[in-house]
């Protein structure tokens, strides 16, 4: 059994819209039929293991009964069983370098992503040119590895970028590194920030849909990070 992002995306419409066009599907990934159904073998597969959904296609629909929470079917989703194409690898790439205060390895890069060595080296120019769209360098130093250098505010926008629009990546790479130390010190302070914000929508009555709280509760967790790292918008990274 296996993920990757197509079947992710496709898992995702389905569980939030509960009845998709099958032929919106085949045009959004511009694959055949006999693809999609390919794809929903393995989704079942996998959401059999997790839960009593199944994604199923009738009258050219694709339909989801028990449809629950979307990041509910994710807690069983890590880098064992998701295939990274080379954009979400160069992503989480970055991520990790945002996460660091210091230089990383490209070696302790690999062990955490689960992928080569000489996949990261290959990246690197991919990940230059990511991130000077945000203004920020990337320092590659032998013997010590790689940093991004820049100002704090481009620092912080490029990470509410990655977070607002690949959130599902960033809780497979958690499911995956649990215990790696920069992941353990990063999830001590979403465990405030998320009581905090439970908190809020108690006293006021509110609760925020499942994507707005995944966005409030990402910007919230790294800005606090960053002061923690002693990394204020006052200063220069």
């Amino acid at each position: 059994m296996s993920i990757n992002k197509r079947r992710l995306e496709i898992t995702r419409e389905v569980m939030i819209q509960n009845i998709v066009s099958l032929d919106l599907i085949l045009e959004k990934f511009k694959v055949s039929e006999r693809t999609i159904r390919n794809d929903l073998i393995q989704i079942n597969k996998y959401l059999k293991k997790t839960s009593n959904s199944e994604v199923y296609i009738k009258n050219r629909f694709l339909l989801c009964e028990n449809i629950g929470i979307f990041s509910d079917k994710l807690k069983g989703i890590n880098l064992n069983n998701y295939i990274l194409d080379n954009d979400e690898r160069i992503t989480l790439s970055i991520y990790f370098l945002l996460l660091a205060n210091d230089y990383m390895t490209t070696n302790h890069l690999s062990d955490i992503l689960m992928v080569s060595q000489s996949s990261i080296f290959n990246d690197i120019d991919f990940i230059k040119n990511d991130i000077d769209r945000y203004n920020l360098n990337l320092e590659t130093s032998p013997g010590k590895g790689l940093l991004i250098r820049g100002e704090e505010t481009d620092i912080r926008s490029l990470f509410y970028d990655i977070i607002d629009t690949k959130y599902y990546l960033i809780r497979i790479l958690e499911n995956t590194n649990h215990r790696e130390p920069l992941i353990v010190s990063y999830l001590d302070t979403k465990n405030y920030i998320y009581e905090i914000i439970g908190e809020v929508e108690h006293k006021h009555s509110i609760i925020f849909s499942e994507d707005s709280f995944n966005i409030l509760y990402n910007y919230l967790v790294y800005t606090l990070y960053r002061i923690r790292n002693n990394r204020s918008i006052s200063s220069l990274s």
